[in-house]
């Protein structure tokens, strides 16, 4: 019996892995191939995950304290379908947020949390890579993947787009500079120099206010961290790298565009303006669809009807997933949501001195901060790292904890 076991666990971890770098490593979301008239990423995904989830749970058939919260977050989501406006596309939205969210965090939870160690690395090593490939891109302007314009020297990596993978890197920044301090050999520092300079030059504002508060949050833990010659070196070193390579490899126009990033006329931008308005829009939602939104997934149904001046016609999203999960949802989903959030953010904080718990905490931290910019659980790379890392980080206390919550 042992050793079936240890061989779904094991089939489930190899196979999670593949996919984790498939997701990270193939922009799924600019790619228009259809089967079906469904893209083939949400079959393809589907599939894995679904095989995935059966072999994780053969290997353990109880659920856990978390896979009960996560199974009370589908239902409260999926009251929604009553009040949708548009039932069949709540149900594509609903099945992605699902199978790209919700089952990777029961996945997680109980396959990778109980080897943290090789896990961390090979975490590390694709982060790595997306940030790579997005640094190449940004100096030869070349992306296999998109012929999009890079008027504005912009870059997508791997991700498809530039705020999805400023929040991507964000959330593995801590555990990658966590990485670089246990690691003796200038080796580790490769993970933090690409993923931290990467983030910088994707030009996402709301990447750099992550970023910020993240390395506040997780050197606020101990004060005397940053007393250590060792740790203070090392901080000291990845800033002057990442500085003086972008002073020496970027280009005049580059580096005059992220001046601008900081000037004044950002709150007069079309960006800013949509995203502020956005919120009166969700308002006007809301007084039609209080309680169970307008349908998971709608807001690209009905802005237009309840939109203010302000709000940009042609972009069918306000820009902030809290706002989309209110308008989609009504009070009561947005109520569960946070509820969810709050209370497994709190259990990663009890158990803040285990130093991985507290690297993938302050990365889910910038994390749920770049949501207020983007709708990032829709995208696909971003929504299973999010969910992955906090199933990971669960897993963990449990198996730290004698597993009490089994």
């Amino acid at each position: 019996m042992q050793s079936i076991k240890a061989k779904l666990s094991s089939t489930a971890y190899y196979l999670f892995i593949v996919l984790f770098f498939i997701i990270s490593l193939v922009p799924f979301q600019i790619l228009e191939t259809r089967t079906s008239g469904l893209p083939i990423y949400y079959v393809f995904i589907t599939a894995f995950v679904l095989v995935i989830a059966l072999l994780s749970y053969l290997e353990f058939p109880h659920f856990t304290l978390f896979d009960k919260w996560l199974l009370f977050l589908v239902i409260i989501f999926s009251l929604s379908f009553v009040s949708s406006i548009d039932r069949a596309h709540t149900i594509r939205v609903l099945s992605g947020f699902f199978l790209k969210g919700i089952f990777v965090a029961f996945i997680s939870e109980r396959i990778i949390a109980y080897r943290e160690k090789s896990v961390l690395v090979i975490l590390l090593v694709c982060a790595s890579l997306v940030a790579l490939f997005g640094l190449i891109e940004l100096f030869t302007w070349f992306n296999p993947y998109s012929s999009a314009s890079y008027a504005h020297n912009i870059y997508f990596s791997t991700i498809g787009n530039s705020i999805p993978l400023g929040a991507y890197l964000v959330l593995f920044s801590p555990l990658a500079y966590w990485f670089a301090i246990q690691e003796k050999r200038l080796v580790g520092l490769i993970p933090i120099i690409l993923i931290v300079s990467a983030a910088l030059l994707t030009f996402s504002r709301s990447s750099w206010f992550s970023l910020v508060v993240v390395a506040l949050i997780y050197f606020s833990k101990d004060k005397l961290y940053l007393k250590s010659k060792k740790n203070l070196f090392l901080t000291v070193l990845v800033v002057l790298i990442t500085l003086t390579s972008a002073h020496f490899l970027l280009t005049a126009r580059t580096k005059d565009y992220f001046k601008n990033k900081f000037t004044l006329e950002t709150f007069s931008s079309g960006s800013y303006q949509h995203r502020t308005k956005s919120y009166v829009t969700v308002y006007n939602i809301l007084k039609d669809h209080p309680l169970l939104g307008v349908g998971f997934g709608n807001y690209i149904n009905v802005y237009k009807k309840y939109m203010v001046k302000g709000v940009d016609v042609d972009n069918p999203t306000p820009d902030n997933m809290y706002l989309r999960i209110l308008s989609d949802t009504g009070i009561v989903g947005a109520a569960a949501f946070f509820g969810f959030i709050i209370f497994w953010m709190h259990k990663l904080w009890k158990k803040r001195n285990n130093p991985i718990v507290w690297a993938i905490f302050c990365g889910l931290i910038g994390f749920l901060i770049n949501q207020f910019a983007a709708d990032l659980m829709l995208w696909t790379a971003t929504q299973f790292v999010f969910w992955m890392l906090l199933g990971f980080g669960v897993g963990i206390i449990n198996n730290g904890t004698g597993n009490q919550n089994r």
